[in-house]
């Protein structure tokens, strides 16, 4: 090799060693960063997941109230609610009919 070349030569090879420095330096970090995310999107995934829970338990807890005072309301009153029943069916049955 010439001298001239020399100098490229140990300055392409500090580049490389500083690249690589760079790289060891900053793969863990990097790792860890993904690392987290991935954490946080399991725990957003479990708090979704456990807000769903609730919101199904809630609504099926409503919807068996409303059926125990439905079930109560028919019992105690139950001309009315034939009534009722009877008005709905009319109503279904004239808006069926217009459309």
């Amino acid at each position: 090799m010439s001298e001239s070349s020399l100098p490229g030569t140990f300055a392409c090879a500090g580049a490389s060693a500083a690249g690589s420095q760079i790289a060891d330096a900053i793969g863990p970090i990097l790792n860890e960063m993904v690392d987290r995310f991935g954490r946080g999107q399991r725990v957003a995934v479990n708090q979704a997941l456990s807000f769903g829970n609730e919101a199904i338990n809630v609504g099926a807890r409503v919807g068996n109230d409303a059926l125990e005072r439905i079930a109560t309301q028919a019992k105690n009153r139950p001309m009315a609610t034939l009534a009722v029943a009877i008005g709905v069916g009319l109503l279904i049955g004239f808006a069926v009919r217009r459309s």
